[in-house]
């Protein structure tokens, strides 16, 4: 309590010392200045109850992201795509599956990745396309 006026300062002076050490007519005890062992660790506990919440939390937050829900009609879109790319690289993943030598299989790698480029990321397949027809260009001069 605040110390409104100078009976409260009297009150906490001199009448409750007065009462608690000399009469006796209270039960009163203050709390300790310092703390006692058992509430230090009391309050590591709570530290460490505090920490591993946080950390529950926090891979809570990442698991959602981690696992989004996507509608009906994007996982159908997605299903599309997928066949479309499958069925229109046949060829390139049937190069890669027969492929032997590591330069061979390199090749057939990439010839797979700007097939399945072209269709789900058509600016950056195109970005690539263009550099490599420039680069061959360039060598051929």
């Amino acid at each position: 309590p605040a110390l409104d006026s100078p009976i409260n300062l009297v009150d906490r002076a001199i009448t409750m010392p007065y009462a608690r050490r000399i009469a006796h007519t209270t039960s009163f005890e203050p709390m300790p200045i310092m703390p006692t062992s058992e509430l230090k660790s009391q309050l590591q506990e709570s530290l460490q109850v505090w920490d591993s919440i946080q950390k529950a939390k926090q891979q809570k937050q990442m698991e959602a992201e981690m696992t989004k829900e996507i509608s009906e009609k994007e996982a159908v879109a997605l299903a599309k795509s997928f066949s479309k790319v499958l069925r229109d690289c046949q060829e390139a993943q049937q190069k890669v599956n027969a492929c032997e030598a590591e330069e061979e299989c390199a090749r057939a790698s990439i010839d797979l990745t700007l097939c399945m480029a072209k269709l789900w990321c058509p600016l950056q397949h195109s970005a690539v396309v263009n550099a490599l027809q420039s680069s061959s260009s360039n060598e051929e001069e």
